[in-house]
Formats: C-alpha cells, structure tokens, sequence
C-alpha cells in the first residue's frame, strides 16, 4: 500500500470570527531598519518617520504601507528614532524652569526675555521668568562642560569579581535617561557611565549630584577618584586616599571643587560654595591611564546635574553664595547681585544696592544663574529629547519639511525646532471629551505585514488593494505592494447567534484562509465570493481544502463530551461523569479538537501517588512528533516534566504539593508556544512549532517515571475554552484516516483527488466532480454519488508525498493553462445551441480538443462573449446548459450530462474486510440475491483491495445491508457511515 498525505486534513485555525493567514502578496527582501518607531497606548508599534502633524494627529510614514496616515495623538504613547550622540553646536546650554534645556548663544537679557541665536530653533525669545541658567559648554578654558544630557556618555557593561556580567539594566532600558534642566539620570543600582574627554595633568573639576536617598557614587578621571565609603567622601589615588568629610544621612545633594596636579601628587577640595575642606599631597601614580571619565551610581539612583573640567587656575576659587543670582567667570571669580541685562556684548550686573551696574564682557562669563531654583518635571502633554542633550516639553502645533513648532510654557509664540536630531517623543496628551476609548483587542481586527502586528479595522474597498483603518487613525491605509499580509477579522460576540449561514473557509496551499461564500465548485477548481479579495476563481492546484459553513468552535466543559474518545481501555473500565474521571493503568482518553483553544484547565484530584502523560496536538496516528509531557504528583511533591528516555523527565521542575488537595493543572495555548501552569505557579514555557503541532488532539493516560508503579490517575472539572473566532473541526480518527490515505498499488497511477469529511470525523475519498447549493457531486470508484451538501464539512485536496508524482498528472491537467486565455471576440448570441456556442471556443483554442455529449442538446439559449477567459466562458456555458465538464489527457475537454439521483436516496459508505464482496462487477448480482433492493436511481460501487463500499439507496436497503454486514462480512470496520447523519 502506498499513501497520501493530505495538505490539510484537519482544518486549521480560523473561521466565523477569524480570517488567519492572509498572504495576498509575497515576502519582501530584508530592507534596512527603518529610522524611527512609533508606539500606540497599547503597545503595538510602527516602523517609519514623522512626516507632518498638526495639534490632533500626526502623520506617518511607514514603509509597511503605501501612504502616510494620520493618527490621533492621544491613542499614542511615543516615538523613538535611535540616533547616536551628536555635538553642541552652541556657546551656552540653558535650564528651564519647567525642566526643559536648550541651547543657543546668547544675544540679549532684558527684564522680560532672554533671546538667543540658535542652531536648532533660530532666533528665539524665552520668558526670563521662565530661565533658571545659563552654561557655557565651549571656550575660555573650559575643557568638557555638561551634562546636555545624555549625550556623549556611554553606559558600560560592569565585571564582577570573578569576571561575570554583573547586573545589567532591564531589558527595556535602552539608553540613559535624561532629566530635567539636561541632568543626567542613572535610575538604576550600580550603572556606570563613561565619556572620553583627554585631561591635563594639572584640572580643576566641579561637579554636583542628587539622589534620593544619601547619594552613593564614584567620579574617576587620570587615577583619580572622589568617591563615597558609606558615609564618608573620600579621594583616593592608587592606594592613598584623604577623608573629606562625613555625609549625614539626610543629605539628598551634594557638590564638590577639587584642584589636582598629577605630577606632584597635590590637591584641594572646596564644598560648592567655595569653602576650603581638604587639601593632600600623593604619591605620583605612574601607572598607566585612559582618557576616560568614569561616574558609577553605588546607590538606589544618582542625577549629576553638575560637571565641570577647566585648565588649572592659580587662585583658589572663592567663597560665595551659590543660592543667590550671579555670574560666574572665566578666572575663577564670582560675582553675585541683580542682572540687568545684555547690550553689546556686555552683561549688566548691580554688585550691590547702592552700587552702580558693573559691565562684564559675555566672552568672560561661564555661566549666568538667573534663578536658585531646580528645574523641576512640570507635567506636559509632550516631552521632545535630542541627539545633542535638547528636550523641549509643551505640546506640538505643527511639523512640515523637517520643522515643528511648539507651544510651550517658556516662549511667547510657539517656537520652531528642527527635528533632524530628534530622539523620542514622549506623549501624555489627554483624550478629548466625547472621543470614544479604544476597544480591547478581542473586539478588533488584527494585521499582521512583514512581522509587525497591528489592530484595528479590516476596511474591504471592492478592489484587489487591503484597506486598513490603524487604530486612532482617520482614514485607512494600504499595505505596499510586496508586503506578506495577514488578516484576522473578528465581529462582535453577539453577532454569530444571528447568523444563520457562516462563511465557507478556503485554504490554499500557500497558506493562505479566505473566507467567503462558494458559488461553484468542481475538479478544476472553486468560484467564490469574498469581501476580501476580487479574486473570484481558485484553481484547483492551488487548494489545499474548503471548509464548508465554518461555525466556531464550542467550549468543552464535561467529561462527558461527544469529542472524547476511549482510545485504551473501555466504558468499562474507565468510569466517568460529566464532573470527574478515573483512569485505571493501561487507559487513556483523548479529545482530538481540546487543543484547538486557547485555555485547557482541569485538576488532579488523586489521593495517593500518581503520573500520568498528557500528549499535545495529537491526531491519533503515531504523532511522532508531539510533545508529551509529565505530570508525577508523589503527594508531599510535584514533579512535571517533558517524557525523556529510560522513564527520565526533561526540563524538570518541581514544586511543593498541596497536601491531599486537588491540583489546579492549566494550558496556556498560544499561537507559537505552551504554558504550562501547576497549583497557579507557571513551570514551563515551551515553543511549539508546526512540525510539532500535527493535530489538535490531547491524549490523558497514566504512566509511570523513575521507575515507579503506575497507578490509577483521577482528574476532574475539565474545561477547554475555544480559542476566539476558531472554527469546529470535525475529528478524524487515525483509522479513518488511514483508510482514506492508503491506496492499493494498482491503484497507485490513479489515486483519489479529494477526501471529504462529515460532522461526526468520516471520510469518504474520490474526486468531486461539481457542486450546486445543496448536493455535491462526488466519484467514488466507479460510481457518481450525490452528497447532500449539509453532511459534508470539509473538502481536502489530496497531494503524494513529496508534493507530486505520475499519480497526479490529472490534476495538473484538469488545470488545462489553455484555457485561462482571454477570449479574443465580442458576441452576442440571442439563440445559440450547445454546439453553436462550443465552436466558438473552438476557434478560441484551437490545441484544445472539445467532446459533446453523445446525444443532441436540441435547445436553444441566450450567451454574450467578451471580457472572460476561455475557461470562464466554459463555466458559463456549463452552468446555463446545465451540464458539467471534465478534462482528460491530450488536452481533451469532456463535456457531459450529470447522471439524475432520486431525491430520497441516501448516501453513505462502509468499510468491510478487503475482498469480502468478491470481484466489483458482481457486487449488484451479489446484494440482490441477498434481498437488498436497487430501485430507480440506486447504485452501489465496491472496491475489493481498499475495502470500501458506497451505496446510493433508501433508508431500508441501508439497514439491510448493515445487518448483511454484521451477519456475513464480520461487521463494519473502522468509521462506518461516511457522511451520513450522526445519531
């Protein structure tokens, strides 16, 4: 005996609710990262760049789809570009009192503004009232200023003692963060950060950080340090170090001067005001060093909000009060008072009350304090941060060619900024009144192009293209051209009780489910209607099965359920009820769709020792390839497990066990994966890939591990919920499907073409021949049977193994390429006879050789050519004559007069023992000899090797053929009554 595998016996997910597996084009190349992300509130993101916005939407480019699209700015979450640190391009970085930071040169001061000349925004006006500082990041002898930010540290991975990755930031951290007023935030234990600055032998650094607890750090530069040892703050070099002081613990800030000369070991440190605290002398370390700076929060989280380096000044830096307003200069000095303004390059300050203003020449001056006050996180709609250290919170009034204007709380008008640096967008922009929230994803369609999910509506437009409206989005969008696309629709709960006639499934061999309603259907191929693609004919080289009125599956909530099988065992011996079941050793049950959902639970209700095997995605066929997993419940422990060799569990976990208490055991049942959880604790994720997922069946048996005895097993208050939108399959047996597949090797040149399944799991294999809207037309031997189409809930396409072989030559000549040519005429018959209008597809392909019936269709009838294919014409013909055709070798086309059935047969096929009946032309002889009757339209058709006999008849002759069965052939075999009513 050889086999056939089918290309889908049972039907895959999808169906009423769901659509899954949409390729309408092919995969794409691999193309280079796209520059930006766009993230919505419910996580799911798009690859692209921002285009244009206006107060309300954003548009967005993707190159996943054709056009841009407008989306809602408050179904958004943020957008991030990954973008490397760039540099400064101004003088002076200015702190914001609502914790934005900007940089410009500065142009002037008065009473109301603070205007700067700036790379990023042009020239722009800021509320005085609304500047904290100003710093100057370049010039004098300033040889590294900051922090803008982020930009220019780099976070390093640490070395634990014995040279292991110490802990690293989570996952989702993927950049340092940066904090208000430019600060640099390191949210996390033990992050260290570097940036690579050359130093002189002789600097002066200054620097100050926060935390919210009693600050914990460590500042490195040359080989030296200043660092905390608990409490105290120390500067060490080598191995000397020099005490500074004591932090107390409710210390949340703290700055810090230190002067340093390398080559003779001398320092001083100054507190932040000026004040002398220490000063050493060190060994010179002569060893070697790094043009690295080095910070390492020790603590809960550190913000250096402060870091200073400039050459070595020979004065010591004075005493002042940082708290006041002031200046602070290029030689060290401070001058405090009142800051009038800015004219001509000098800035104007009041030393005293009764003072006159003293002019300062802006080149001389390091930074200006207009305000004591921190930057503080002001909440806003938008925070906007850049490559070189710029954020700007507010909210966005526009974005047009590469230019965004910002409302803000700092600026009169709104203020313009080049985006070419932007990093990230983050967004908190409150949803309007009267704007409906968006819907749970169970309510909404799901897309899935080139990798990236999205939800939201499935919008059919009546052409080829896919229209999808993108959540928070106005119009809908179109998928490119060469993208793989896949579509899951779903309808509301409520919908599908009203629903008296779901769709049919088409499935084809590309992977592809489309769901639709079946107009025609026939060897060559199907003719549908879908609201999802034009497409209007599948061939029938392209059709892996069609699942007929694709109901959704049900829950299964008993033991009790028609789904479950004894497979070892039997009534007897395996007790059960709608709540509880016990499985004594050497038994085993299955449930061959518990699978197809999304969640099986049930519990263990054992007293004493027991183990037992559950087999995923079964079939009921060897199943080679599934997993089986171990449940050992030892009372005290559980141990579970996938079945290894020699009684062995693989992947083991163990758990306490629940002292004599039933077991919760749950399946989490996703799309690529399991999870398994034991007593609500989850103990495994397994990725479960389609060569292990041959089935949708789940066997429960007892067994034994480590070389224990098996037991009895007893479970109870089993549920499995139905995946959403998945449709009921029927569950075919593994005897019924080998029956189905097996073909006698005299048969091996001409194999079936077609399987059909019925509700209760029969097969019935042959050929289909056509299809009208309540009977199928099926071959099977040598008889033509009529199915009513009601029994009959999935057609499969049969292919070998391997794909193809001389056996199937049919197939790819029932496809016939000839005949998909375009029609080259335009006429119009208003009465043509069947061979009048056959001969004019004659002259349309004249390498194809018609074949009319044997007798003369005398009628006349009405038929327009034009715009059709050959093969579309010979359909129409076909359907207006009502005749049928079928295409034999050497390109001949047979067209023929389908045989009548009377309307009170019955079909159904039995499987006896193979030449039970004898030869196949005696088999009518045979059955009446024995008093089974053949009225008008009966007919019987017996295989001898294969086993399988069908018989159109009435309910009576049935009966009596099952007591002939019973009586003379020793029964029906396997799965009797194909595609007759279950009872």
């Amino acid at each position: 005996m050889s086999h056939l595998f089918p290309s889908l016996l049972l039907i895959a997910t999808g169906g009423l609710l769901a659509v899954s597996g949409i390729s309408l084009h092919a995969q794409s190349a691999d193309a280079a990262p796209p520059p930006a992300r766009l993230r919505w509130q419910n996580s799911e993101t798009l690859p692209g760049e921002m285009v244009g916005a206006t107060e309300t939407t954003v548009r967005w480019k993707s190159p996943l789809f054709q056009e841009p699209v407008d989306v809602a700015w408050w179904f958004l979450r943020r957008m991030d570009r990954t973008l490397p640190a760039v540099p400064v391009a101004d003088s002076f970085t200015v702190s914001l009192r609502d914790g934005s930071q900007l940089h410009g040169n500065l142009v002037s001061i008065s009473n109301e503004a603070v205007t700067l000349a700036s790379t990023r925004h042009g020239e722009v006006s800021l509320k005085r009232s609304e500047v904290l500082n100003l710093r100057r990041l370049k010039g004098n002898d300033l040889l590294w200023s900051g922090p803008v930010g982020d930009s220019g540290w780099k976070l390093e991975k640490q070395q634990s003692a014995a040279g292991n990755s110490g802990n690293q930031p989570p996952a989702i951290v993927l950049q340092l963060l940066p904090g208000p007023g430019g600060a640099l935030v390191l949210p996390y234990w033990n992050r260290l950060v570097s940036l690579t600055q050359k130093l002189p032998e002789k600097v002066e650094v200054a620097f100050k950080v926060r935390s919210t607890q009693r600050p914990e750090f460590q500042l490195r530069f040359r080989n030296f340090r200043v660092e905390t040892w608990g409490r105290e703050l120390v500067v060490v070099s080598g191995d000397q170090y020099k005490s500074l002081r004591m932090i107390d613990e409710a210390e949340r800030e703290l700055g810090l001067r230190v002067r340093w000369d390398e080559t003779t070991g001398k320092g001083q440190a100054y507190a932040g005001n000026g004040e002398p605290m220490s000063e050493w002398t060190f060994d010179p370390d002569k060893s070697s060093r790094d043009d690295k700076i080095q910070l390492k929060g020790r603590g809960r989280d550190l913000t250096l909000e402060q870091l200073t380096f400039q050459e070595w000044r020979e004065s010591a830096p004075p005493r002042h009060d940082p708290h006041q307003v002031h200046l602070e200069l290029a030689d060290g000095r401070v001058v405090t008072g009142a800051i009038r303004s800015s004219v001509g390059g000098n800035i104007y300050i009041e030393p005293g009350e009764d003072g006159p203003p003293l002019a300062v020449e802006l080149a001389n001056v390091n930074a200006i304090l207009l305000s004591p006050d921190r930057p503080a996180v002001v909440p806003a709609e938008m925070l906007l941060t850049y490559a070189d250290g710029t954020q700007l919170r507010g909210r966005i009034d526009s974005v047009k060619d590469g230019q965004a204007l910002l409302k803000t709380s700092f600026s009169s008008g709104p203020l313009p900024t080049r985006t070419d640096a932007l990093r990230q967008v983050l967004l908190d922009v409150k949803r309007p009144e009267g704007v409906p929230a968006e819907l749970p994803f169970a309510q909404m369609d799901k897309l899935v192009v080139q990798g990236t999910s999205l939800h939201g509506r499935f919008m059919p437009a009546g052409d080829a293209a896919v229209r999808w409206l993108l959540v928070g989005a106005e119009q809908p969008c179109t998928p490119v051209s060469e993208a793989a696309v896949e579509i899951t629709q779903v309808v509301p709960a409520a919908l599908p009780a009203a629903i008296k006639d779901p769709p049919s499934l088409f499935y084809t061999r590309a992977g592809d489910v489309i769901p639709g309603r079946l107009i025609s259907l026939d060897a060559t191929g199907v003719e549908l209607e879908s609201s999802i693609t034009t497409a209007r004919r599948l061939p029938g080289g392209s059709l892996a099965a069609v699942q007929f009125q694709a109901a959704a599956s049900a829950d299964v909530t008993s033991f009790l359920d028609a789904g479950w099988q004894i497979v070892k065992g039997s009534d007897k011996t395996v007790k059960r009820t709608e709540k509880n079941i016990e499985l004594p050793v050497g038994s085993g049950v299955a449930h061959w769709s518990a699978m197809q959902s999304s969640e099986v639970k049930f519990n263990i209700t054992s007293t004493n020792y027991s183990t037992f095997r559950l087999t995923f995605f079964a079939t009921g066929g060897e199943d080679k390839n599934c997993m089986r997993f171990i449940v050992a419940n030892f009372g005290s422990q559980i141990y579970t497990g996938t079945e290894a060799e020699d009684g062995q569990l693989g992947d083991r976990n163990q758990l306490p066990g629940t002292g004599g208490k039933p077991v919760p055991v749950r399946l989490v049942i996703q799309e690529k994966a399991v999870e398994i959880f034991i007593n609500g604790s989850k103990q495994h994720r397994f990725t479960v890939d389609a060569t292990r997922r041959p089935g949708t069946g789940l066997i429960i048996e007892p067994c034994s591990v480590w070389g224990n005895e098996a037991t009895a097993v007893k479970l109870a208050d089993f549920s499995s919920r139905a995946a959403p939108g998945s449709p009921g399959l029927p569950a075919v047996t593994a005897e019924a499907r080998t029956q189905a597949l097996s073909v006698p090797r005299f048969r091996k040149e001409h194999p079936p073409r077609h399987v059909l399944i019925a509700a209760n799991g029969d097969v019935l294999r042959g050929e289909i021949e056509a299809a009208t809207a309540t009977h199928l037309g099926f071959r099977s031997g040598l008889e033509t049977l009529k199915v009513p189409r009601d029994r009959v809930k999935a057609a499969v396409w049969l292919q070998p193994p391997g794909g193809t072989n001389e056996g199937f030559d049919g197939d790819r000549r029932a496809e016939l390429p000839a005949l998909d040519r375009m029609t080259s005429r335009r006429v119009n018959y208003s009465s043509a006879t069947l061979s009048t209008l056959i001969n004019v597809l004659k002259a349309e392909v004249t390498d194809v050789k018609f074949q009319l019936p044997e007798k003369k269709d005398g009628r006349s009838f009405k038929f327009q050519f034009g715009v059709q294919t050959v093969r579309e014409a010979l359909d129409q013909i076909c359907a207006l004559v009502g005749y049928r055709y079928r295409i034999e070798p050497g390109n001949v086309v047979v067209i023929e007069s389908p045989p009548p059935v009377q309307p009170d047969m019955v079909l159904r096929a039995y499987w006896l023992r193979p030449h039970a009946l004898g030869k196949a032309d005696s088999t009518q002889k045979l059955l009446t000899s024995l008093k089974l009757e053949f009225p008008p339209g009966s007919s019987v058709s017996w295989n001898p090797a294969a086993g399988l006999l069908t018989m159109t008849n009435n309910a009576v002759n049935h009966d009596r053929l099952k007591e002939l069965a019973k009586e003379k052939w020793g029964g029906v075999l396997g799965t009797p009554h194909p595609l007759a009513p279950v009872v």
